[in-house]
């Protein structure tokens, strides 16, 4: 075990110091089909986790590279129940990882074991009461017994005691100031857990008003770090400014007009806001919409918005085309309009919509027929598309056969025939209809020429050499 975790400490060390940007490599030491989930904050603040697992039936060590500009806080949680069932306990872990860190946990990461930066699980070296709620009836308990002075003062004496533990550990400055930072999280959290009805006496808005004005001179520290809790904390900054202006604060989106302006200025904010909209959004487009329009009102300007109002946009009609362009080969398979179309790139396509029912459809088909030797080779492939209802697949299977289409590989039909939405999005309102797409899939003709037509040829020979 010693030798294998010599070799692992020195190809980790390679691979971080070779990579741009610098990575935080991590390796967790398992046993078999195990597992371990940190909670994160990613670098694009959107929230994630960070899993390693084992799924195999023998030890093994899982290895990961992260990317982050910034020090970073990540934690686990672990719940373990009693033989009995009756009763559990959860122990959480938090680890301060650097930019270039590399990190070694064994035992399904219950142990650490070496951190060129990191100063271990920070349970063992700080006090974290306070870090994670401990839950509202703990709160009340404790404000009952000891009161808000007494919590506030308990709180800032972790504080004092954490800074010296810090102090003496004596590492390099980067590790220290992070440490700093990260120990004024804890205090942070502590206070925030402290019900904000807590000020609606006057010794306890002058104790809490001191608390908060102290949290938003000193931004920086918290948005010097990557943690999961960085966010909330801000939330609450937010929350406690809107409840002392004497405003709702049951909608975020009304808290722009009390925001102060040194904190709606920060990258800090914009990020919040942006993790807002992620997490706010339900696939509603228009309301993404309204509310980015909202932040702009309120002056805040970031080009990571509108990239999300985009990518939420085109992902809704990259859903709405797979959902409504399902289409059917001849054997039943079935498979989608626009992917068959993009899995086609580097060759003309000529689609003909038509229908079993439909005699004019079935009658340009000798036509077309008559006219394909003289396109073959030439890059370009004939496609055939019923609109054919579900009740008539045996009217298209018979149509097909008598128009020698059967054995073609490039004859489909829509599911649901005529009521299939594909036909809205290509404004086909009668059939037959023809379609030629380029190489790159492309549509650069909508309504193509019929093949009786004397010109047919020699313009889609046109078409095809001109391109």
């Amino acid at each position: 075990m010693k030798w294998s975790f010599l070799f692992l400490l020195a190809a980790i060390r390679v691979s971080a110091q070779t990579a741009e940007p610098p990575k935080t490599v991590m390796a967790v030491r398992f046993d078999n089909r195990s597992q371990l989930i940190f909670n994160a904050l990613s670098e694009d603040q959107t929230g994630t986790d960070i899993s390693f697992r084992n799924p195999g039936r023998t030890d093994t060590t899982v290895t990961k590279h992260l990317s982050y500009q910034k020090p970073f806080h990540i934690y686990y949680a672990n719940v373990d129940v009693s033989q009995d069932g009756k009763t559990f306990a959860a122990t959480q872990r938090s680890l301060l990882l650097l930019p270039g860190d590399s990190v070694v946990l064994d035992r399904n990461g219950r142990h650490f074991v070496f951190g060129s930066y990191s100063p271990g699980y920070l349970d063992e070296l700080l006090d974290l009461t306070g870090l994670y709620f401990p839950g509202f009836s703990v709160i009340t308990k404790q404000l009952q017994t000891k009161g808000l002075a007494g919590m506030i003062k308990d709180i800032q004496q972790r504080y004092i005691d954490n800074e010296r533990k810090i102090n003496a550990f004596a590492k390099e400055p980067p590790v220290t100031e992070a440490l700093h930072n990260f120990n004024y999280l804890i205090k942070a959290r502590g206070i925030m857990a402290i019900p904000k009805e807590q000020a609606a006496t006057p010794a306890g808005k002058k104790i809490l008003d001191s608390c908060y004005t102290g949290f938003e001179n000193n931004i920086s520290k918290i948005a010097a770090l990557q943690s999961p809790f960085t966010h909330s904390i801000l939330y609450n900054i937010l929350t406690y400014r809107t409840y002392r202006a004497g405003k709702p604060t049951t909608n975020i989106w009304d808290y722009f007009a009390t925001t102060d302006p040194k904190i709606a200025s920060t990258e800090l904010y914009r990020s919040f806001l942006l993790n807002l909209l992620h997490g706010n959004y339900k696939g509603n487009t228009d309301q993404l919409k309204n509310n980015i329009a909202r932040i702009k009102k309120a002056g805040i300007e970031d080009p990571r918005y509108d990239s999300l109002l985009q990518a939420k946009i085109a992902l809704r009609e990259n859903q709405t085309l797979q959902a409504v362009a399902s289409m059917e080969d001849i054997k039943g398979a079935l498979l989608n309009y626009f992917n068959f179309i993009r899995s086609q790139k580097g060759s003309y396509l000529f689609v003909d919509f038509w229908a079993s029912w439909c005699g004019p459809c079935r009658r340009q088909m000798p036509y077309l027929k008559k006219l394909l030797p003289d396109f073959a080779g030439k890059g370009i492939k004939f496609i055939s598309v019923s609109i054919d209802e579900n009740d008539k697949i045996d009217d298209w299977i018979a149509a097909s056969k008598d128009e020698g289409l059967y054995n073609n590989p490039y004859n489909f039909r829509l599911e649901q025939g005529s009521h299939n939405k594909l036909l809205k999005i290509l404004e086909i309102r009668s059939v037959p209809r023809y379609l030629l797409y380029d190489p790159e899939g492309k549509l650069i003709s909508a309504q193509f020429i019929t093949p009786d037509k004397k010109e047919f040829k020699e313009q889609l020979l046109k078409e095809i050499k001109a391109k």
